[in-house]
């Protein structure tokens, strides 16, 4: 009987560690999209891991939101290795970065669906959080119609990861 990785090479990708940014973020995507997830090896999921934090300055808004959404998909009860803290706090440092330089702007759903996604990990970030806020106030005009929903969708997730953050880290 052929092992999973034999089966199926999204489990055990031997490029892990030469795959740009987009990659690594789409790879791990169709892992969880295809029902996977609970079948890639720690080794490998490590891998992923050590590599997105080694090349956090080359990914963008989309790859960061991409990343942390299928670290969520990716956590559960079979989950075998959580994504530790410092994987976070690059991937989340480099988000604030991007936010600074109005990176965020281009996609409402960003910026809820990133600090949404944090709060799912357990991660609070203040920084990350202030970041947010002020990206979303200065991006909010140029959302459209759709100004509304994300507005809500943004105060909810700040809410949510000020309630978190202060729980973790009281003043």
């Amino acid at each position: 009987m052929s092992d999973d990785a034999s089966v199926c090479p999204l489990l055990n990708p031997p490029q892990v560690p030469d795959m740009n940014s987009v990659q690594l973020c789409n790879t791990l995507q169709a892992v969880v999209q295809l029902g996977l997830a609970d079948r890639l090896p720690e080794p490998v999921l490590v891998t992923y891991y050590d590599t997105a934090a080694a090349k956090a300055s080359a990914f963008s808004p989309r790859d960061i939101v991409t990343f942390l959404t299928a670290l969520v998909a990716l956590q559960g009860p079979r989950s075998s290795a959580p994504p530790q803290r410092e994987l976070l706090d690059v991937l989340c440092f480099r988000a604030c970065e991007l936010m600074a330089a109005g990176a965020f702007s281009n996609d409402p759903r960003d910026i809820p669906t990133l600090l949404t996604s944090c709060v799912k990990l357990g991660y609070g970030n203040p920084l990350l959080g202030d970041a947010a806020a002020k990206a979303a106030a200065e991006a909010i005009e140029g959302w459209g119609p759709q100004v509304g929903v994300v507005t809500e969708s943004v105060e909810g997730s700040l809410d949510i990861l000020h309630n978190y953050t202060a729980r973790c880290h009281p003043v």
